[in-house]
């Protein structure tokens, strides 16, 4: 993200920091939560926004039947109970596709040597859970999976957007940002990993 913004900067070419923030909001959640990065502009990372965008109309969607239960035909009629359970197999078969890569034999021995993903630590706990009565289910993963991306891939952007709008309407405390920054990170132009703590010291 930072090195598309630098490559903009001296063109003069107008971005949007709405979708530079959602990709790479994107690309840290599936990495951290089922070790996988989707290239921009790539079929996956077509479908994975798609899954987010069709879970955010089914969020934010109007039904009748939540004010009035008794008028729950109406939802039926108007077709919106019949889209939102095309959206959840949907959504149902993605995530059975994310637990059926790490079931795989082959990409589990791949990912031995790796760091794992929070995926990979949900089935280890499932199959170590088997024989105690606590029930983690599949439906139960898929349901914490949903949980962790919807919660994180919309938050980050979000919060990327309002920090930058209100840094735009108060040039001063911009300019005084700037100034600290700039002189925390000096000469090099980039915060390298290991002088990330001195930013928030």
């Amino acid at each position: 993200m930072i090195t598309n913004i630098s490559n903009c900067s001296p063109l003069g070419q107008e971005l949007n920091l709405s979708e530079m923030a959602m990709a790479a909001s994107i690309h840290m959640v599936c990495g951290i939560v089922f070790g996988k990065r989707y290239e921009e502009g790539g079929s996956e990372m077509k479908r994975f926004l798609q899954i987010l965008e069709e879970s955010e109309v089914l969020a934010t969607s109007f039904y009748v039947s939540d004010y009035f239960p008794t008028f729950g035909l109406v939802d039926k009629i108007s077709g919106r109970v019949k889209r939102a359970d095309v959206m959840c197999k949907g959504m149902d078969s993605f995530y059975q596709e994310l637990i059926d890569e790490h079931l795989d034999s082959r990409s589990v021995k791949k990912k031995m040597d790796e760091v794992e993903d929070m995926l990979a630590v949900l089935i280890k706990l499932k199959n170590d859970d088997e024989s105690s009565s606590s029930g983690i289910t599949w439906e139960i993963i898929k349901a914490i999976l949903m949980d962790m991306i919807l919660a994180s891939a919309g938050t980050s952007p979000s919060a990327t957007i309002w920090t930058m709008t209100a840094l735009i309407k108060a040039p001063k405390v911009m300019e005084k940002l700037q100034h600290e920054i700039r002189s925390l990170v000096g000469q090099r132009g980039k915060v390298d990993e290991g002088r990330k703590h001195s930013l928030f010291g």
